[in-house]
């Protein structure tokens, strides 16, 4: 609201966003253990919410009272409703599973201090640890893919196959852009069937919860964990 927002004034409303000064009490605690401003995130998808469906996993921000069947009115930035409170968790109750997937060999001693402290998993390597210098018989790419998929594919299975996952990636060179291209959102790619003209197989493809977030380097790894993995920052 402008010139500031609604705290107790005057203004026009829809009945349902009012209630007697003796109602509000009630309608706060059918709230609990919500309070108004609380971060969210919701425990379900409302596929036939407008303008845009609910997934499960988005967050939102809790407005006020809702209904009498869904008391809490969440606002989800691309959408809001109503909902039930076993529908909705704190942001700060939820460890949201993520990987690192991509990081030069500049960077990785330093990277892999950060997923250490900050609870990740580790799907990266370099030219000269054992699995690549003498384990693959077939080139660094297949351990790769391995190692991309299975960390999607465990830490899918971990978040019920709902939340979603965040794979991170630091930007390099050529061998971190083929990295990259496997996590990045498929809507964004040409193809998802080739990578410069080379037959693969896109691995996001199969994860529809992976979210993919571009690092320059540890330093903004860490910032990124940090502030909780906001996924409006994630492709």
């Amino acid at each position: 609201w402008k010139p500031e927002p609604l705290k107790v004034g005057g203004g026009n409303f829809h009945t349902k966003h009012l209630c007697t000064p003796a109602d509000w009490s009630a309608k706060v605690a059918s709230m609990r253990p919500f309070s108004i401003g609380d971060r969210v995130v919701s425990l379900v998808a409302k596929p036939g919410w407008k303008p845009k469906p609910l997934k499960a996993g988005d967050e939102g921000v809790v407005m006020g009272p809702g209904t009498e069947k869904n008391p809490i009115t969440v606002d989800f930035g691309h959408t809001s409703g109503n909902l039930q409170p076993t529908q909705l968790c704190s942001l700060t109750d939820t460890h949201r599973p993520w990987f690192l997937g991509s990081v030069p060999d500049s960077h990785y001693r330093e990277a892999l201090e950060v997923v250490d402290r900050y609870d990740g998993w580790n799907a990266t390597g370099i030219a000269s640890d054992r699995l690549n210098s003498a384990i693959l018989q077939k080139g660094w790419k297949d351990g790769m893919r391995a190692k991309m998929y299975n960390a999607a594919s465990e830490l899918t299975r971990k978040a019920d196959g709902g939340r979603p996952v965040v794979a991170i990636v630091i930007a390099g060179g050529p061998a971190c852009d083929w990295e990259r291209w496997h996590l990045s959102n498929p809507k964004d790619l040409p193809s998802t069937c080739d990578y410069n003209s080379e037959t693969e197989q896109h691995i996001r493809s199969t994860f529809p919860a992976l979210r993919l977030k571009v690092c320059t380097n540890p330093r903004d790894m860490k910032s990124f964990l940090e502030r909780g993995l906001p996924l409006d920052e994630c492709q």
